[in-house]
């Protein structure tokens, strides 16, 4: 196949790695079936289906969902296998769309949207994938208008110190990063300064 040495030793681990993972890409995508199902099996597949397409769902999701709809293990993983297989699972997808929504709809910051993925038991690489892909210019025009709400509804303290204070606390607890508050609420503060 080309991938081991001509004297069928690897010269170090990464080599034999690649290897490896190289042979077991190809085994599994010429050995990759759907899985079957009994008739009596068939309508639980079904309503998981429509539980993934009706919203975006990660493997996580779907296996606790099955939990309440009291599926064997067994069986739940057959489903999972199945549902990722006609791709109505797709971790990166959901990634997108959790970092999209949490941040748009929730005004979450990346720390907390990351910590939720986490709970979820999405691969670290995909959580930072989806982390990365958010929009800097987005990100920091989400942050300024929640400082200044934040500001607004902390104003009736008098100490501008004991403010900004709250306004940190409050956003670090979204998710939003403290040193990158602190800088939008000097650049607020010296904008209306001038």
């Amino acid at each position: 196949m080309g991938e081991t040495p001509a004297s069928g030793y690897f010269f170090n681990s990464k080599e034999m790695k690649a290897a490896t993972v190289k042979k077991s890409r190809s085994a599994a995508s010429k050995k990759r079936t759907a899985p079957e199902f009994s008739e009596s099996e068939k309508h639980m597949v079904q309503k998981a289906e429509q539980y993934c397409v009706a919203s975006e769902q990660c493997a996580t999701s779907v296996r606790d969902k099955m939990v309440q709809w009291k599926v064997e293990k067994e069986l739940s993983d057959r489903i999972i296998e199945h549902l990722e297989f006609k791709n109505l699972i797709n971790e990166e997808r959901y990634v997108n769309y959790f970092c999209d929504s949490k941040l748009h709809q929730q005004h979450w910051g990346r720390t907390k949207i990351a910590y939720h993925l986490r709970l979820k038991q999405i691969p670290a690489e995909a959580i930072a994938a989806g982390i990365a892909a958010i929009d800097d210019e987005e990100y920091h025009q989400i942050l300024s208008r929640m400082v200044r709400l934040k500001r607004e509804e902390f104003s009736h303290f008098d100490n501008p110190t004991r403010i900004d204070t709250k306004v940190i606390q409050s956003l670090s607890l979204r998710g939003f990063e403290p040193q990158e508050i602190r800088k939008e609420l000097e650049e607020q503060k010296n904008a209306e300064a001038n």
